[in-house]
């Protein structure tokens, strides 16, 4: 009786799904880290400021991965998207900065970030290398009080296939 018990749990531990490869249907994957609870919200800083982490979000499409050697999401394809749950306590405007690290050929494709119904939309810019990451503010949203999604995801014109940044950390500070 004693050794059914154990095989039992050993069966059900081989059978769990790694922390970064969680299927939901078909080919798409979810990505997050074992210590990060899916749906909790983000709540500000003592400053007010929301930082989402690549360590928080969850990486959804067929390619994203979650490369915990650079606390990033990589391997960002059309297809793919990344999600954040925040929760605001005062209806006000942030100004959105992205951290990411690009080179090459996605240099130019588009991105949007997006919080309910108000979205922000840029272009990948060169880093200098995959290696090297760099913070910019990319513009201004306002956010009102409650809870909300925030997605990171390629914008309408990507190049077909193509490929997107590594993104690190989108902070949102209060103006």
């Amino acid at each position: 009786m004693k050794w059914n018990v154990i095989v039992f749990f050993m069966v059900v531990w081989a059978l769990q799904p790694k922390a970064s490869t969680l299927s939901k249907t078909g080919s798409a994957e979810f990505s997050w880290v074992d210590n990060i609870s899916p749906g909790d919200p983000i709540v500000p800083e003592e400053n007010g400021e929301l930082i989402l982490s690549a360590k928080q979000g969850r990486g959804i499409g067929p390619t994203i991965k979650y490369m915990p050697e650079w606390e990033a999401f990589g391997f960002f394809r059309e297809g793919n998207h990344i999600e954040w749950e925040i929760r605001v306590e005062k209806t006000r405007k942030y100004t959105v900065y992205l951290e990411w690290s690009a080179e090459g050929g996605v240099v130019g494709n588009p991105y949007v970030i997006s919080i309910g119904k108000r979205s922000l939309e840029g272009i990948n810019k060169d880093s200098g290398s995959w290696e090297t990451f760099i913070e910019e503010p990319i513009g201004v949203l306002k956010i009102r009080k409650g809870e909300h999604k925030v997605v990171f995801r390629p914008g309408d014109n990507i190049e077909k296939g193509g490929g997107m940044l590594d993104v690190k950390t989108i902070r949102l500070v209060p103006k």
